[in-house]
């Protein structure tokens, strides 16, 4: 018995006990979003019907890969990956910061916590907020907050110019 096109065309759950799985379990969409009538699998789902709120909490449906990589990110996909495809990823760390030879390290050596938002680069360099002040207070830079705005590679100076 088919219920497509009737009053209960979208009410799966008269007739079928819905899943609990972690994947289901949070959805306030309809089956009829991912699933057709005549077969539950394949399942289709199309990221477009989410809002953007949702767009930005892929861990709610998705599990957090666990690579060398991944571990040191908490939460942001949209950083690398869109909704319509995981793979092919991209991020170009250059337009922020050249990972040359010298600065090629793990993610959390700059970005402590795994907060990609912040960076320090005091986890190798030996400054000190006061002598840092006192070498850029010569050239007039007053914001301290941003290193790589102008050194965005080994090199001294304005890079970003």
């Amino acid at each position: 018995m088919s219920l497509q096109g009737t009053a209960g065309g979208d009410r799966c759950d008269i007739c079928h006990t819905a899943p609990s799985n972690d994947i289901h379990r949070n959805l306030r969409l309809g089956c009829a979003q991912c699933h057709k009538s005549g077969a539950w699998k394949p399942a289709r789902f199309d990221h477009a019907a989410l809002s953007e709120v949702e767009l930005t909490r892929c861990q709610v449906c998705h599990e957090a890969p666990t690579d060398t990589l991944h571990r040191q990110i908490k939460g942001n996909c949209a950083q690398c990956h869109v909704p319509t495809a995981w793979k092919p990823a991209t991020f170009n760390h250059g337009r922020l910061f050249l990972l040359d030879t010298e600065h090629n390290v793990d993610c959390i050596v700059c970005h402590a916590g795994g907060d990609l938002s912040r960076y320090s680069c005091y986890g190798c360099h030996e400054h000190t907020p006061a002598n840092l002040r006192e070498k850029h207070r010569e050239e007039g830079i007053g914001d301290l907050s941003d290193c790589a705005h102008c050194h965005r590679s080994a090199g001294e100076g304005r890079e970003n110019d």
